[in-house]
């Protein structure tokens, strides 16, 4: 018996070695990644900062024009960072929920007119195929918000091309269902398996259009909830689901 309890020992001790080099693999990649995505936004800021600073400007309207853009520059910096904190602390398994009962029905009701003005911005309404019923959920209200503004957000962004946005949510013996799908240009297959990865975007040439950490985020408090998150994509059109099962679903 002392010799097998030695090995387990000894495979224990291996398994942790394994999984402290892998923490501080992901440790280095995230901070790699950070880095770049800081980078091309400060670079701009500071680069149009210099020539006001240097008085290289031809007018007032020039200047303006510079400052402006060190504006936006500046938002999309501040909504990266904000967005790496959320990344972050979304992604501890120890993260406290705050549930409550959620009416489902009437929370993506609110969303779909929520974003009422940035559909017509493009050109895209929302179409809800919602129950007859309520459906309750329980569930921390506010970090499940921020998954659906998470994905429609992601939907408003590559979906452009189609003119629908459409919400549905459905109820069965399993649990609830809900799906997001817009029509837009599809995910390409090679990217679709790291969709929900941190930092990955499918069109690497809008960078500036996103942080890669929106559908990341929205994955982690998915999976805080147990619940499961997943995206099908093709000529038909974008879809993500989220699922939630039944003994996730709060009596009543």
């Amino acid at each position: 018996m002392e010799i097998w309890h030695r090995i387990f020992l000894v495979h224990q001790l291996e398994l942790s070695l394994q999984q402290e080099r892998a923490a501080e693999e992901s440790k280095n990649e995230l901070i790699t990644s950070v880095s770049h995505d800081l980078r091309t936004p400060l670079t701009s800021i500071l680069g149009y900062l210099y020539i006001i600073e240097q008085d290289r400007y031809k007018d007032e309207v020039e200047m303006r024009y510079y400052t402006s853009i060190i504006y936006e520059k500046s938002k999309n910096l501040d909504r990266l960072v904000n967005e790496l904190f959320e990344y972050v602390r979304t992604k501890n398994p120890k993260l406290t929920l705050h549930k409550e009962k959620i009416n489902m029905t009437r929370l993506l009701q609110q969303l779909a007119a929520q974003y009422i003005p940035e559909l017509k911005a493009n050109r895209m309404e929302a179409r809800l195929s919602l129950p007859g019923r309520e459906v309750w959920l329980y569930a921390d209200a506010e970090k499940l918000v921020r998954v659906y503004e998470n994905i429609i957000n992601n939907a408003l962004r590559y979906g452009a091309d189609g003119k629908w946005l459409d919400i549905r949510l459905q109820e069965d013996e399993k649990g609830i269902c809900i799906e997001i799908k817009n029509y837009g240009k599809p995910i390409p297959k090679h990217s679709l398996p790291y969709v929900f990865e941190r930092f990955y975007r499918a069109d690497e040439a809008r960078t500036e259009e996103g942080s890669g950490l929106g559908l990341a985020i929205a994955k982690n408090i998915v999976e805080l909830h147990q619940g499961e998150i997943w995206v099908k994509s093709d000529e038909s059109g974008t879809a993500f689901f989220t699922l939630f099962e039944r003994e996730n679903i709060d009596e009543r």
